[in-house]
């Protein structure tokens, strides 16, 4: 996970072509939905694209973000991760199916 505190300073900065260093990029980033982001995002990220980031982590480290079961969460916490985790199989389903349809299968 790309994060200023660790970047400031080191070789990571140029890598990942930190808007801080004033410099014009050679490559782009990545790309996505066929525009190319040049620049890292972390800054320009609002603060509820990293809840629902934090949120996934929990998810894919099959954890839950309070200690205890699931009775110990909140109710927000849980629907928020139930919503994440079934946009995360509609989005697999449907690759997958775009994946059987370019096989043939």
């Amino acid at each position: 996970m790309y994060d200023c505190r660790t970047c400031r300073g080191t070789d990571l900065q140029k890598q990942r072509n930190c808007p801080e260093l004033n410099e014009k990029p050679q490559f782009p980033l990545y790309a996505l939905d066929n525009e190319d982001i040049w620049y890292c995002p972390v800054k320009s990220l609002q603060d509820e694209i990293w809840e629902v980031n934090y949120y996934f982590t929990c998810l894919s480290l099959n954890h839950l973000p309070l200690a205890g079961g699931i009775d110990d969460q909140f109710v927000y916490d849980v629907y928020l991760m139930m919503l994440i985790k079934t946009i995360i199989e509609e989005y697999n389903a449907k690759l997958s199916s775009h994946t059987n349809n370019f096989r043939g299968t």
